[in-house]
C-alpha cells in the first residue's frame, strides 16, 4: 500500500512519525497541532481500510496531547549574537498543576550552518538543546526544567553568524521530567510583556544579609582604605549568597559535561565599587578543549534583553568576540552551553564598565555559580 501522508507530533521525550494511505493526511512537524485534513465525501466498502486509517491517525493525536502544546515560529538575524527571548507561562488548566516545562528547537533553515540552540531557564536551574539538522522534520531533542508553575524564559539562539528560521515547541507538564499529563502552555515573545525579576523572602533576607556584612567591613576598612572597604564588604555579602559558588575575579574557568544538554549557570552583579555606577556587562568566552567540535557558547540576560557570543575556535589563546548589555547595576543571567554532545572546558570572561558598551571605567562585578554540569 503506498504511503502518502505521514502524521507527527512531539511527545516527550520524542517526535514521532506515522505514514499511511492517503483520505486522511497531516503534518504535524514538531507541533501537535494539525496542518490539513483532507476527506472525500463519501465512504464505500472498497475504501473501508482507509476509514480504518484515519481512526488510527485521530488516535495517535489524542494521545500526543493535542491540546495545550504551544509553538512559536520566528528567525534570527545574520549577526552571530543575535538571540530570541519568549517567555513560557505554566498554569493549571485543569488537567493538573504543572511540575516541568519540556522545550525543543527545529531549524527551518535557510542554510546548513549555522547550528540552532534554545535554552530554559527558571530559578536556579537552566537546560540547552541544539537541532543539528537542517530543514528537516525533526526537531532537537526535548530537554526539560523541572519548575512547576509559573513564568520560564527561553533562549532562542545560534553558533555562528548566518540568518536562520526556527520554530520552538513548548509543553508543561504535571509530572518532573516531562511526565504526566500536558497541562496549560502559553509560549509568547518576550517583547510583549517583562519577565518578572521580583524578589521573594529568600532573596530579601540575603539582600539584608549582603548589606549587613558590607557595613560591618567598610567601618572596619575605612580608616586603612577608605572607599576600598565597601567593595571588600560586597564581596564578602555576596559569599554569604547560600547554595552558590563566590569568584571575584573577572574571569571564570569551567567545564561541560558530555551531554549534549550540559548547561552551567553563573548570576553576574554589576554594583559600583568606588570607581562609579555600572552601565553596562561585557562578556566573552573562550573554549579551552581540544577539538573542535561542538563548539561553545554564552547568553547573558537581563529584563528584555539577551544577548549570545561562541567561540568559533577550539583550545586558542583568543575568546570570542566581547558583546555587551546596556542594563545599569543589577544582577545578569549567564548561560554557558555547547552546540552538541562532547565534554568542554571554557574560560568565562566578565567585566562591569561605568559607560555604555564598555567604555567608561571598569567598576564592580562578582559572580555566582548557580549550576554546575
Amino acid at each position: 500500500m503506498r504511503p502518502v501522508g505521514s502524521c507527527s507530533f512531539f511527545f516527550y521525550p520524542c517526535f514521532f512519525s506515522f505514514s499511511f494511505p492517503s483520505l486522511f493526511s497531516c503534518s504535524l512537524g514538531s507541533v501537535p497541532a494539525i496542518r490539513s485534513i483532507e476527506q472525500s465525501g463519501s465512504i464505500d466498502p472498497a475504501r473501508a481500510p482507509r476509514v480504518a486509517t484515519v481512526a488510527v491517525a485521530l488516535a495517535c493525536l489524542l494521545a500526543a496531547g493535542v491540546v495545550g502544546a504551544a509553538t512559536f515560529s520566528g528567525s534570527l538575524a545574520a549577526d552571530a549574537t543575535d538571540a530570541v527571548l519568549l517567555g513560557v507561562d505554566c498554569a493549571n488548566d485543569g488537567a493538573g498543576a504543572p511540575a516541568s516545562l519540556t522545550i525543543a528547537v527545529r531549524d527551518l533553515a535557510p542554510v546548513a550552518a549555522p547550528i540552532v540552540s534554545a535554552q530554559i531557564r527558571k530559578g536556579f536551574a537552566a537546560k540547552n538543546t541544539s537541532d543539528a539538522g537542517d530543514g528537516d522534520v525533526g526537531a532537537s531533542p526535548a530537554v526539560f526544567v523541572n519548575g512547576g508553575a509559573g513564568r520560564y524564559d527561553v533562549y532562542v539562539d545560534k553558533n555562528a553568524a548566518g540568518a536562520e528560521a526556527f520554530e520552538l515547541t513548548a509543553q508543561c507538564w504535571t509530572g518532573a521530567g516531562g511526565t504526566g499529563s500536558p497541562t496549560g502552555t502559553t509560549l509568547f515573545a518576550a517583547a510583549g510583556g517583562a519577565v518578572p525579576l521580583s524578589a521573594g523572602p529568600v532573596q530579601i533576607v540575603l539582600v539584608l544579609a549582603l548589606l549587613a556584612a558590607g557595613g560591618l567591613l567598610l567601618r572596619a576598612g575605612r580608616a586603612s582604605r577608605g572607599g576600598a572597604g565597601l567593595a571588600a564588604g560586597l564581596a564578602a555579602g555576596f559569599a554569604l549568597l547560600g547554595g552558590a559558588s563566590q569568584v571575584r575575579a573577572d574571569q571564570q574557568g569551567g567545564s561541560l559535561g558530555t551531554d549534549a544538554s550540559a548547561t552551567d549557570y553563573y548570576e553576574v552583579t554589576c554594583f559600583d565599587d568606588g570607581a562609579g555606577p555600572p552601565s553596562s556587562i561585557e562578556i566573552a568566552i573562550r573554549d579551552a578543549s581540544p577539538g573542535a567540535a561542538p563548539s561553545v557558547s554564552a547568553q547573558v540576560h537581563r529584563e528584555l534583553a539577551l544577548v549570545n557570543v561562541s567561540d568559533d575556535l577550539a583550545a586558542d589563546a583568543a575568546p570570542s568576540p566581547a558583546v555587551f548589555l546596556n542594563a545599569g547595576p543589577g544582577t545578569f543571567f549567564v548561560l554557558v552551553d555547547k552546540s552538541g554532545a562532547g565534554a568542554k572546558f571554557y574560560d568565562l570572561t566578565h567585566h562591569c564598565w561605568t559607560g555604555p558598551n564598555g567604555t567608561g571605567i571598569h567598576t564592580g562585578s562578582a559572580i555566582l555559580l548557580r549550576q554546575n554540569q
